[in-house]
């Protein structure tokens, strides 16, 4: 029988600061125009707006945009 790798059995959990760190990793990256755009695409202006049950999602998307979270 072969050995498959583990598969995670939770959902990850996302901080404000974890977000907060993945967004300032894209700002330096000269992403601010992305961000901006994800930050409209959620219906906020600034991160502090968004709200933790949206936290994977925003980072799933921070992750398509090259941010490491």
């Amino acid at each position: 029988m072969q050995n498959l790798p583990a598969v995670p059995t939770s959902v990850p959990q996302y901080t404000f600061d974890m977000i907060q760190t993945a967004c300032a990793e894209c700002m330096d990256k000269g992403q601010a125009q992305q961000l901006q755009g994800l930050l409209q695409k959620f219906g906020i202006r600034r991160i502090p707006e968004l709200r933790s049950e949206q936290y994977g999602a925003f980072a799933t998307e921070l992750r398509g945009l090259g941010a490491r979270i």
